[in-house]
């Protein structure tokens, strides 16, 4: 299927807008080096990010933010970069990387200690106040409302925006007595493990059970005495390969439509115990990656959907593939310290 082109040390890498840039690993140098890369993997720029103080990188809808902190003098800022490197407004307050929750448009809430809100065209922001969650995991959107875990995941949280002035909460569901279990520490609170959001439907996944909710009043529309992974969507059915048996699921009437037996992964003639994790699916193939359990290693692979079998894998290295993403008839993978770049045969 593809034949890798290029293979680049890296630390981060994101895409936008079709462009791929990464970021060199750490070193002693002043500045964080970036690079931009063309699909074929050549150098088209170099980019310098001031390093002094750094404490998280990102790229969040084309702008770098440098979360800093200044130890010394107890303060903490956030730095917004263009892609080429050039800074545009710092902003206080956050304390730390935030997540980003989008409004529209190219306006967004930076969830962080506090809920600021920033226009990213015009630079403008607005400090909110306090962040009034506990411990708050941005999970996504859907039909209108913004979706939050707290509390260590024990409660989920259906927010509106409002207006520009915060979000505020339409219903929440608290899992911590009602699905607590057992666990390798003995009795501990129920949590959120896996969360779809598909229509008006959210399926929310515990130890103990799934729960299928209305998202628009918070009313449990059923309860399964059994878990459902979090699934990679494609013309309205749901894939999963992890956590280890291939699953596909009509998202919209809540079917299951295949659930096979644990998988193994073929290999020089033997089948291999091993994990997964999703990636991407694209034309009926599911991308994920592969950790060999014997060996320690992993890999990259592709699983035709319709067919149920592995068709293509790349052996990479000690780390997980982070993401897969497929521009033209290049494909662009990541893990911790590498980026590869494959063309399709």
């Amino acid at each position: 299927m593809y034949e890798p082109i290029c293979r680049r040390p890296s630390s981060q890498m994101f895409i936008f807008d079709s462009r791929i840039f990464i970021l060199e690993a750490w070193d002693d140098r002043p500045q964080r080096h970036a690079h931009e890369l063309s699909l074929d993997g050549d150098v088209l720029s170099d980019i310098h990010l001031p390093d002094e103080h750094l404490s998280t990188i990102g790229q969040e809808y084309g702008q770098w933010m440098i979360a800093y902190n200044d130890r010394t003098r107890g303060r903490e800022w956030l730095t917004v970069f263009s892609l080429a490197g050039e800074s545009l407004v710092s902003i206080d307050g956050l304390e730390g990387f935030p997540q980003v929750i989008p409004r529209g448009g190219h306006e967004y809430y930076l969830l962080g200690r506090h809920l600021v809100r920033y226009d990213s065209q015009t630079l403008q922001h607005e400090d909110l106040g306090l962040a009034p969650w506990d411990l708050p995991i941005y999970r996504g959107a859907c039909g209108g409302l913004h979706f939050l875990t707290e509390a260590w995941q024990t409660r989920l949280l259906a927010l509106r925006d409002a207006g520009g002035r915060g979000l505020e909460e339409v219903w929440r569901i608290d899992f911590a007595e009602s699905d607590r279990h057992v666990g390798w520490q003995g009795r501990v609170p129920g949590q959120v493990n896996f969360l779809n959001l598909y229509g008006d439907d959210a399926w929310i996944s515990t130890h103990v059970r799934t729960y299928r909710v209305d998202i628009r009043t918070g009313q449990i529309r059923a309860v399964r005495a059994r878990f459902l992974p979090e699934f990679l969507v494609e013309g309205g059915i749901g894939y999963a390969l992890c956590p280890g048996e291939f699953r596909a699921m009509d998202m919209a009437r809540g079917i299951l439509l295949r659930e096979g037996p644990r998988l193994s992964f073929p290999l020089g003639g033997e089948a291999l115990r091993c994990g997964f994790e999703d990636l991407l699916v694209r034309d009926g193939i599911l991308y994920v990656s592969v950790s060999l359990w014997s060996s320690g290693l992993y890999l990259l692979a592709a699983f035709d959907v319709q067919a149920e079998r592995f068709v293509w894998h790349d052996a990479w290295g000690g780390w997980p593939i982070r993401s897969v993403h497929i521009l033209g008839d290049r494909l662009i993978a990541d893990s911790r310290d590498e980026v590869r770049i494959y063309a399709r045969e």
